[in-house]
């Protein structure tokens, strides 16, 4: 769907977990804190199905993944929300109504002022006609949320199972306050996209320019709904240890499916909330790919590496599990086309490869300071907070 990178092509369960290791890569350079745990069993689901060879692409290895059908399906639907836009009926849209756009993961309720906070990517938020010239911070302007098209906004929030198609009074809230880290983008130009006039980061050449590769939403739910936030979910400490090839994380999102595997980047729409387990590689690198505070992952099988992350994932949560507690350590952010570049938009998800397939997350753990900072200093009920020069804010109400 427009304006969104990733979507995850969710898999089936029937592989045991495999755990291979790698001749490259790093992990965590922290040697001391806690480490993550295997995860809990009632969260393992693995690709089955698997496409053979190398160096090719399909779509998806689409299985039986689902939130709605799984045995933790209540904690799991606590765990994600998606980002809603309204699209009208045409080829691609069955029915006009709202569609979901990128995934997020709600993280903290204030019971102060009524209102939740939700991180996603700051790509998902991003892209206005207010272009930006390289070494220029991200600023409100140049934030998304409130741009009105067709009557709507994008500042509308859903939590359930099936995110599309829905009416208004089928949303669970609205988004009334958009933070993205002013240093997003900072070392490239926004560049023109369409001809629907956005502007997007760069031309793919450096992904180092896409660090900080999120957002933090504050919400607030319409009269009778809720968005809930799962009782044990945390932001991962700074300190939290990964182990390449040997930590494996629960990832969730709305994004792109397709069982039939095919090439086609005009995949068919997914309005299902799925979840797979993916394995770590490396903090800011692995293999010959490099970025800048980023989680790599993926999966790697039988000596093939596969690219999970799909359109429509963006912004979904990485969680490691350290015993008791999901630790957010991730959001989805870039991934690997088919030709070997890097792409923030319509990519050809489920590239697989011999050598390594690049999907990754903004690292949470490098960021854990500016999100709290968001989290225990915001406390109006409307508007943004003042939190300083490293804050690009706008803010609005659903439309």
């Amino acid at each position: 769907m427009n304006n969104s990178l990733f979507r995850l092509t969710i898999l089936s369960g029937s592989i045991g977990l495999i755990l291979t290791a790698c001749n490259s890569g790093s992990s965590s350079t922290t040697t001391t804190g806690p480490v993550a745990q295997a995860l809990p069993a009632s969260y393992q689901c693995l690709p089955s199905n698997l496409p053979t060879g190398t160096n090719s692409s399909k779509i998806a290895y689409a299985g039986n993944c689902s939130v709605e059908s799984a045995t933790e399906t209540n904690n799991l639907q606590k765990m994600a929300v998606a980002l809603e836009k309204y699209n009208p009926q045409n080829n691609q849209f069955p029915e006009s109504g709202f569609y979901n756009n990128c995934s997020g993961t709600p993280i903290q309720y204030n019971s102060n002022t009524g209102v939740t906070f939700v991180l996603t990517a700051a790509h998902c938020v991003i892209g206005t006609t207010t272009p930006k010239p390289a070494g220029a911070p991200t600023t409100a302007a140049n934030i998304n949320t409130y741009v009105e098209s067709l009557g709507h906004n994008q500042a509308w929030i859903y939590q359930g199972t099936n995110a599309a198609p829905l009416s208004l009074d089928q949303l669970n809230a609205q988004i009334l306050a958009v933070y993205v880290p002013s240093q997003y983008c900072q070392g490239a130009a926004y560049n023109y996209l369409d001809d629907e006039g956005i502007y997007l980061c760069g031309d793919d050449s450096n992904i180092s320019y896409m660090n900080g590769d999120f957002a933090v939403l504050k919400v607030q739910t319409q009269l009778g709904k809720s968005v809930t936030v799962a009782s044990n979910i945390k932001l991962a400490p700074s300190n939290l240890n990964l182990i390449s090839t040997k930590t494996n994380l629960l990832v969730l999102g709305y994004g792109t499916t397709n069982p039939n595997g095919t090439i086609d980047s005009e995949n068919s729409l997914n309005s299902k909330l799925n979840y797979i387990n993916t394995q770590y590689f490396g903090t800011n690198s692995y293999g010959t790919w490099s970025g800048s505070m980023t989680i790599m992952n993926g999966y790697l099988f039988n000596n093939i590496y596969y690219g999970l992350i799909c359109n429509g994932d963006s912004g979904g949560g990485d969680f490691a599990w350290d015993g008791s507690n999901w630790n957010l350590v991730g959001v989805h952010s870039w991934g690997q086309i088919a030709n070997s570049s890097i792409s923030p938009v319509g990519m050809n998800c489920g590239v697989y490869s011999q050598t390594y397939v690049a999907n990754a997350s903004a690292d949470v753990r490098q960021f854990n300071s500016w999100i709290s900072n968001v989290l225990n200093n915001d406390n109006q009920t409307t508007g943004c907070a003042d939190l300083g020069s490293a804050y690009a804010c706008a803010a609005g109400t659903g439309k």
